[in-house]
């Protein structure tokens, strides 16, 4: 995590709205502030998980939260073979007994275009995210209309999330053979009175990376670089789809937070 202190935060309030406003994301400033963290992760991986033969592909990660708060995003890894078209879905439900239930609480849908041959940790950012609690699991939802297997969401057969099992639907929900989990993480955004977080995202450099930007103009005076992830975001193209959300396309995302006085740090 990188640090620096700053002479004038009125100023860089100042600077960094007008910057920000123009790109379309937000700032939060004044009063409690939301302080966005990662909460639950597993990152074990030697397979892709499809779906079943001839079936649409539905899996879901069961997840039990550390915080509560409102679960801004999840991050799963994706993969894809052969040349299909029909994109998925990232969504979140609630649980009834260790399994998914209901109807969809958030959704975002990756458009195939989004999808590569080689495994891509894919951010679905929700544009209305749902609240979580503390140790009242939920469920991740990775489905597609795809039934020729070729959409993979990259898990563990050797290792196990401890918060949860994954699961697959066909007819109703049952679970993966144990040891068995899929690649996620989730980050959820509670209430700090101290913090003022900024929000940024640049459009990936010419190399397709958010190795190599420049992004010395949206410093602000902190001097700080780096700490960018590449992520896939609905302000890049606001054209509205066939499915009725937004287009979106990659971007470069990082939070500056301040918790009080002069020291800014980039969020890890």
């Amino acid at each position: 995590m990188k640090t620096s202190n700053i002479p004038s935060m009125k100023n860089l309030r100042r600077v960094a709205l007008t910057v920000l406003l123009a790109l379309g994301i937000g700032m939060s400033t004044g009063g409690a502030q939301a302080a966005t963290t990662l909460d639950q992760s597993f990152e074990l991986s030697n397979t892709g998980y499809t779906g079943l033969s001839g079936q649409p592909e539905v899996n879901a990660q069961m997840v039990t939260p550390g915080v509560t708060g409102a679960l801004t995003s999840v991050q799963v890894s994706l993969v894809k073979s052969g040349t299909p078209t029909e994109g998925v879905t990232v969504s979140i439900r609630a649980a009834s007994a260790g399994k998914p239930t209901g109807a969809d609480l958030a959704s975002v849908f990756i458009p195939d275009s989004a999808i590569s041959v080689a495994a891509t940790m894919i951010t679905a950012a929700f544009a209305s995210p749902p609240t979580v609690t503390a140790g009242t699991q939920f469920a991740i939802v990775v489905s597609s209309t795809n039934t020729n297997n070729e959409y993979g969401w990259r898990g563990s057969t050797t290792a196990s999330y401890s918060g949860g099992r994954a699961a697959y639907y066909l007819n109703a929900w049952g679970f993966w053979d144990s040891p068995s989990g899929f690649v996620f993480r989730t980050y959820v955004t509670t209430q700090d009175a101290q913090w003022t977080s900024i929000p940024q995202g640049l459009p990936l450099s010419a190399a397709g990376t958010c190795d190599a930007l420049d992004d010395k103009a949206v410093a602000y005076g902190t001097g700080l670089t780096g700490g960018w992830k590449r992520s896939w975001e609905p302000w890049v193209n606001t054209t509205i789809g066939a499915n009725g959300q937004r287009i979106g396309g990659w971007a470069c995302t990082r939070t500056l937070i301040n918790k009080g006085g002069s020291t800014w740090t980039i969020a890890s």
